[in-house]
């Protein structure tokens, strides 16, 4: 797992600037500071990842209503799968 993990996090950003919200790069500058400074501080991946989770669900709700975060939610754990090792290969 910590192989999809890395690759998600060494490609390269293709981001269309059109359909990103308004000061996308100045929010995501931020998250991402604090990410290296919890890791800094010791606090490991999985409670990072619970803890960006927690956070960002009731944010999605909000913006685009329980239906519509519900698929895109899903979406993005179609997208995890496809990419994930089988059980197999985790041996």
């Amino acid at each position: 797992m910590h192989k999809l993990r890395d690759q998600m996090l060494a490609a390269p950003e293709f981001f269309d600037p059109d359909r990103l919200p308004a000061r996308f790069d100045e929010a995501q500058g931020l998250v991402r500071k604090a990410i290296d400074k919890a890791q800094n501080l010791g606090i490991t991946d999985d409670t990072l990842a619970a803890t960006l989770i927690s956070e960002a669900v009731p944010r999605l709700v909000a913006a685009y209503g329980p239906a519509h975060a519900g698929r895109i939610v899903a979406m993005f754990a179609a997208c995890l799968t496809a990419g994930a090792p089988t059980n197999d290969s985790l041996q």
